[in-house]
């Protein structure tokens, strides 16, 4: 595999990520986003899964229904992520992870902080029993 079309690969699964991510956040099934686009829901969850490339036109559609802008889905990080960074962004783009989002963003900073050190914590000891 060259490195060109492994960059690519990490592309349309990073544009995907971003989809299934934006979807979850307006709490849009992968049935009712194909409904919209005119697809099945397996294709959308092909392209969720980077499986399937998006098409510029598919996406402009796509962005319009889930309300973003295009730069959104395309925009280069400004960052490098450190080595995580790929499973950050799986987990933030889960169920999971949205509903965590979600209701850590209800609670106050200082809540929020208490919510941080117990992950810590269960994290230090789920390392250590294993």
């Amino acid at each position: 595999m060259t490195s060109t079309k492994r960059s690519t690969e990490q592309m349309d699964r990073a544009i995907g990520l971003k989809v299934r991510t934006a979807r979850l956040s307006v709490e849009l099934s992968q049935q009712k986003l194909g409904d919209a686009l005119g697809l099945t829901f397996q294709q959308v969850q092909k392209y969720e899964k980077g499986t399937n490339r998006i098409s510029t036109t598919t996406l402009i559609r796509i962005a319009a229904i889930l309300k973003q802008p295009m730069s959104y889905f395309i925009d280069e990080p400004k960052y490098k992520p450190d080595t995580r960074g790929e499973e950050m962004a799986e987990f933030v783009g889960s169920r999971a992870g949205q509903q965590l989002i979600g209701l850590a963003v209800d609670l106050p900073p200082h809540l929020q902080q208490s919510l941080i050190n117990l992950a810590r914590s269960m994290g230090k000891t789920s390392k250590a029993a294993a």
